[in-house]
């Protein structure tokens, strides 16, 4: 008797689980055509200073309201990816601005300011806004290493994108 009350009741569970299966919910499809367009108050900076920016989002004005990026993530970034600082900012009426401070301990070299949305995120780094800035250090004699400092980040983010199309 109690193996047939197991049976009936996987039976049910079973039965259950391939109608749960069955029903379809309904799928968001984003829209991920947003574009940042990033401007800085000049292109050469000493440490300890501040990056002055605006961003401007684009490719938006199709978009439902509330399908808008609200905040702008803006990272100060090393030719090679790594991030030295970084900071989230409010965009209203498609349109963002702040600042990034400079750590005094940074070596002179070509930084990247690096700019996206949430939406951004899903179409990857090729995606996101650049701007090459040069930073002085007067106080250290040492240079940033790095050959080709200009094409280092360009080469990295063509590398992961076949990456990804080898994956596919």
């Amino acid at each position: 008797m109690k193996n047939n009350i197991s049976a009936f009741v996987f039976f049910l569970l079973l039965i259950a689980s391939r109608q749960a299966d069955a029903i379809q919910f309904p799928t968001v499809q984003v829209d991920s055509d947003e574009k940042v367009i990033l401007f800085t108050d000049r292109s050469i900076y000493i440490v300890g200073e501040k990056v002055q920016f605006s961003a401007t989002l684009s490719g938006s004005d199709e978009q439902e309201a509330e399908s808008i990026s609200r905040i702008l993530y803006c990272e100060l970034i090393t030719p090679d990816g790594k991030i030295i600082t970084n900071n989230k900012y409010l965009i209203s009426d498609l349109k963002a601005a702040g600042c990034i401070s400079i750590p005094v301990e940074l070596l002179t070299g070509t930084y990247y300011l690096k700019a996206y949305t949430k939406l951004m995120r899903q179409n990857g780094p090729q995606s996101y806004e650049y701007k090459q800035i040069r930073i002085v250090n007067p106080r250290r004699p040492d240079v940033l290493s790095s050959e080709n400092n200009q094409n280092q980040l360009l080469n990295q983010f063509v590398y992961s994108q076949e990456k990804e199309e080898q994956q596919l």
